[in-house]
């Protein structure tokens, strides 16, 4: 009789096509807020070629912004169910780029309402991770967050006043989102920033605990103040090989400067 070969499972098809990629997670979330180096994160991670391009696929709470983000005309499809479906796979295929592993970065006020839509998908899933898990594949949880909530509320009002969020590593602009204006101090901003910052992190805490999830947990500091130490932990706990992280440049430059230290003693 002959003997009929065994078929390669997927995950062995997908290791050959994929060799970095060690089987368990197939997608990872970042969470975090505003100014607290995920930005940087995410340009680190997407210049290993190995991690997805991670970014902020679902940033605001609308569904036709969802649409408009990826492209999809907001009379093409049916129902909302159809539409989700499509915004779900055109952000997957562009966070994940061919490397095997799906990359989000998810801001602490998108949360809720990312997280009602999945549920929308998935009735029959009884948590988030599940709902997750089954839209994304096994997923890792990346807790990055600023201990330093007065310098992060700084950060965030000066960019919103200037219009200026990051400059690159020579100093040019990376990513500006509003006309150039001059910073003035603001208190009031200032303090509602960092109420919101704080707030932010006790959601991320209250979801890990109501989810059972235990992130690898990182800081804007230590990120900062060495990025390659930071980057080697989020791919070890992935599972990605890559070579040395020390030879993938640094994308970005800090933002802060002597007005900020200014600001932060008055």
């Amino acid at each position: 009789m002959t003997e009929i070969a065994e078929r390669p499972s997927v995950e062995e098809i997908q290791r050959e096509q994929v060799p970095h990629l060690q089987m368990g997670y197939k997608s990872y979330i970042i969470c975090t807020s505003p100014r607290s180096g995920s930005t940087l994160l995410c340009q680190l991670l997407t210049n290993t070629n190995v991690a997805g391009v991670p970014n902020s696929y679902f940033h605001k709470p609308s569904l036709t912004n969802w649409m408009e983000v990826h492209g999809i005309a907001p009379n093409s499809l049916g129902n909302r169910s159809e539409k989700l479906e499509a915004v779900l796979k055109k952000a997957h295929k562009t966070g994940t780029a061919e490397t095997g592993v799906f990359g989000l970065r998810l801001q602490g006020g998108s949360l809720n309402y990312f997280m009602g839509q999945l549920k929308l998908l998935h009735p029959e899933q009884n948590s988030d991770v599940d709902r997750l898990n089954a839209t994304f594949g096994e997923t890792a949880f990346i807790f990055l967050s600023r201990k330093n909530k007065l310098e992060q509320a700084i950060s965030c009002v000066k960019a919103m006043q200037t219009g200026l969020w990051h400059k690159a590593e020579n100093g040019t602009e990376f990513e500006r989102l509003a006309p150039s204006q001059p910073p003035y101090f603001d208190a009031k901003a200032i303090r509602q920033h960092l109420a919101e910052f704080e707030e932010d992190d006790q959601r991320w805490e209250h979801w890990f605990t109501k989810e059972s999830i235990q992130p690898l947990r990182l800081s804007y500091e230590d990120l900062a103040d060495d990025p390659s130490i930071t980057l080697s932990k989020v791919l070890e706990v992935l599972g990605l090989k890559t070579s040395s992280t020390n030879a993938i440049k640094v994308p970005l430059a800090k933002m802060a400067d002597e007005l900020s230290k200014e600001w932060a003693a008055l």
